[in-house]
This record gives C-alpha cells, sequence and structure tokens, in this order.
C-alpha cells in the first residue's frame, strides 16, 4: 500500500473504517474520544487525511472514508487479524494480549510476510474473536445488490445510512463486512432472500438497490464445507 502514510494516519483511516462498519458517521468529537485526542487534533489530521485523498470530510457530515481509503484501512485491518490469528493458533498468546501486540506488529510486517502467514494458517476467515478477515486486494466494483444474481456470495459494503432501512438491516446482523449469499431472486426481480448460514434476512428491491456490495471471487480457496 501508500508507504507515504504514516502510522497515526493508518490509526486513523482504521478507526474511521471501524464506524462505518458499524454504520456510524465518524464525526469529529467521535473520533478525538475514540483516539484519545483534542478535536483539534482530529481537524489537523483530517485535513492531511483528505489532502491524500483517503477521506472525504464535511463539518456537518463528518469523515467518510474514499475508495483509496477503504483499501487502505481494509489492508492494515486484514493485517491485524491475520497477525492476532498467528499469534492465538501457533504461538498460543491469551486473547488479551493479542490486540496491543498485533498494532505494534502491522505496521513493520511486510506484504509478502502477511500473504506467507495467510497460506500457512489456510486462509482464515475470522480472526480469534470472529470478526471477518478482510480478503486480500478487495478492490472489486462494488454493485447494487439488487443487481446480484442467485447463488452469488457477496459481502456487504455499504448500507443506508439512516432511518428504517437502517434500523433494518442493523436488527438482523447486516452490517458492512458481513458475508451473505443471495438465496433466492423472486421472478419480478423486487424481493431477495439472502442467508449468512445461520439466518435468512428477507429484501425488497427497494432497499436492494441502496445496499452495495463486492461479489467474492475467491471463496473456492477456503476449506470445503465451511460456514459463512
Amino acid at each position: 500500500m501508500n508507504e507515504t502514510i504514516s502510522r497515526t494516519q493508518q490509526d486513523y483511516i482504521k478507526r474511521i473504517w471501524q464506524f462505518e462498519q458499524a454504520a456510524q458517521t465518524a464525526r469529529m468529537t467521535m473520533i478525538a474520544d475514540a483516539m484519545g485526542v483534542k478535536p483539534p487534533t482530529v481537524w489537523a489530521m483530517f485535513r492531511q487525511l483528505n489532502r491524500l485523498h483517503l477521506i472525504d470530510y464535511d463539518k456537518k457530515l463528518g469523515a467518510v472514508l474514499t475508495e483509496k481509503g477503504r483499501q487502505e484501512a481494509e489492508h492494515l485491518i486484514r493485517k491485524h487479524r491475520l497477525i492476532e490469528t498467528f499469534l492465538n493458533q501457533v504461538l498460543n498468546i491469551e486473547k488479551p494480549l493479542l490486540h496491543d501486540e498485533a498494532e505494534k506488529l502491522e505496521h513493520v510486517m511486510s506484504d509478502q510476510l502477511i500473504m506467507k502467514i495467510d497460506e500457512y494458517l489456510n486462509y482464515p476467515r475470522t480472526d480469534p474473536f470472529g470478526s471477518i478477515i478482510p480478503l486480500s486486494g478487495t478492490n472489486e466494483l462494488n454493485y447494487p445488490l439488487a443487481e446480484i444474481k442467485e447463488n452469488t456470495r457477496v459481502r456487504v459494503i455499504k448500507i443506508p445510512m439512516s432511518g428504517d432501512d437502517k434500523v433494518y438491516c442493523l436488527e438482523h446482523n447486516f452490517l458492512p463486512g458481513s458475508d451473505w449469499i443471495i438465496k433466492t431472486v423472486s421472478p419480478a426481480n423486487d424481493s431477495f432472500l439472502v442467508t449468512n448460514g445461520k439466518q435468512y434476512f428477507a429484501l425488497s428491491d427497494h432497499l436492494a438497490r441502496k445496499i452495495e456490495v463486492n461479489v467474492i471471487k475467491h471463496f473456492n480457496r477456503y476449506k470445503e464445507g465451511a460456514k459463512i
């Protein structure tokens, strides 16, 4: 990824990404509280990230990752979660220690080493805490869910940010970063049934057109029979 991005800038990008995954707007005061700094410090960082085309920022709406910023954040999250998984599964490091150790290592481990760790672990889908490990090179195009065919595995990228549609998605754990299969599409293409292997979730055409997803093209490398 971009070597000109400092460790501090990377930490801010990850924090914004985490808010977005929870379908929350990354406002300046929220980031300040999360990072343990003052709002003016956050404002200065937002200006840096905006100049690097990693975020778009509006005083009223908050910070939103650009596509470049999202890719950078997911690259870091992937490294972090793979390191946690390696430390836990191979070195038997206790879970309470994993996060802090991974925070240190994610900034210094090369992409080549992370690829080797991923291969050694047989391409794990989740970290020791059950969080999804982003795929490498997840720069596929986003599509409205309404355009996806049956029996396609997708990863949720964006859901409505407000209103009843957002509440409906959150109630069913239909969150950015989660993986689902389009199980059934009605003949009229006006309703969609999706599943995550544990529950089913029905979407209207109205809502499906607001939801953006990536088609997961590399799921066949995971263990046969593994659940979503």
